[in-house]
């Protein structure tokens, strides 16, 4: 069964082919188009993994990850990965310190996005062990 993974961008191209990308890298893809949307379907089904812009229009993908971290809907704490086209260096110690888990910026190559995906599958893998292992 494939991990379900909940991609958040405001421009549809890009959504669309990262859509492509991210299913034929065995993920179940759900889209959004802003941080409003991406939380209401955050909280119909979890998520283990999170790739958010982070300029969503008048929206913020980091304002959303900070919610589902500290939410954490269903119990499943989500692999946040947040795409991001400007910004300080400052950004990114601001985004990892409020729970992003890998951080790229744009443009990022397809390669890049998949080694960030690998990661987010290493921590569930882990994940899982951890919790079978107290049992």
């Amino acid at each position: 069964m494939a991990e379900s993974l909940l991609l958040v961008d405001d421009e549809e191209g890009i959504r669309e082919s990262l859509a492509e990308y991210l299913a034929l890298q065995g993920f179940d893809i759900t889209v959004a188009a802003g941080e409003a949307e991406a939380w209401d379907l955050a909280q119909a089904r979890p998520y283990p993994v999170v790739v958010s812009d982070m300029n969503l229009g008048k929206e913020s993908g980091l304002s959303l990850i900070k919610r589902l971290k500290k939410a954490l809907p269903f119990g499943v704490e989500p692999y946040c990965i947040l795409m991001t086209g400007s910004g300080p260096q400052e950004l990114a110690a601001d985004a990892l310190h409020d729970g992003m888990d890998d951080l790229l910026r744009k443009p990022f190559s397809l390669p890049e996005l998949g080694r960030a995906l690998d990661k987010a599958r290493q921590r569930r893998r882990a994940s899982s062990l951890g919790r079978s292992n107290d049992k």
